[in-house]
């Protein structure tokens, strides 16, 4: 398979040098267009995978079988659609990042998309990217395809397991979002990494509402005054 990975960050080098490691074609697509890129990672058992790999090459480009991308996702809606002019019209793209919403500034995108939530836990040291911890990637269609990608799935399991196909992703997309919504404001106020925060200050629990400290809550806020689900439980 034929791949470029938009976002050459700590996420986008793990799925690099996974890519690469078993096989497939990669290059890194960055900002600032330069002819090669720097992979510089420590996986999860110490191993290290120091390589340049191609960058910004519109030819790889234009004969991907993937557009992986792994961006923030206030930078997707632009950067996607400047690659799409380019990239085969069969040729799905795999959104993996945090939040919501960025399907709805990508209609007008010809290709297949596809989203991602993922517990793959990458971080940089300096110019190094440490794998810190192995985890599950979700994926699925935005909307309904004649199509069937699921295949996918299957391919990258074998790249970067865990790796599950799910027909409908929004409840796997809208339990990251809740997570996140909690997570994100606790590492603020314990002042630790995110992979602490369960182990940081012992007081998480004091922060959380009610309903959501048992193991199966529904997790939810408040909007206007009002309760509001964050996501639904279950898959």
């Amino acid at each position: 398979m034929k791949v470029t990975v938009l976002g050459c960050g700590a996420l986008g080098q793990l799925w690099l040098t996974a890519l690469c490691k078993h096989g497939h074609e990669v290059q890194g697509w960055l900002r600032v267009p330069q002819p090669f890129c720097s992979v510089n990672l420590v996986e999860s058992d110490g191993s290290i995978f120091n390589e340049s790999l191609t960058a910004n090459d519109p030819d790889f480009l234009a004969s991907s079988d993937l557009l992986l991308v792994t961006l923030k996702a206030w930078q997707v809606s632009t950067a996607v659609k400047n690659l799409a002019e380019r990239l085969p019209a069969s040729s799905p793209i795999l959104l993996i990042h945090n939040g919501m919403g960025t399907v709805d500034e990508l209609k007008g995108v010809t290709q297949p998309l596809l989203l991602a939530s993922t517990t793959q836990a990458a971080r940089r040291d300096g110019n190094v990217i440490i794998h810190v911890a192995n985890g599950t990637t979700h994926i699925g269609p935005a909307k309904g395809y004649p199509q069937d990608y699921s295949a996918l799935a299957d391919t990258l399991q074998n790249v970067l397991p865990d790796v599950a196909w799910h027909n409908n992703i929004q409840p796997a997309l809208w339990s990251k979002l809740a997570v996140n919504c909690v997570i994100n404001p606790l590492t603020a106020l314990q002042n630790c990494k995110k992979r602490r925060s369960a182990r940081c200050g012992g007081g998480s629990r004091d922060y959380l509402p009610g309903s959501c400290r048992g193991d199966g809550a529904r997790r939810h806020t408040y909007i206007a005054g009002k309760p509001a689900i964050l996501c639904p439980s279950g898959n």
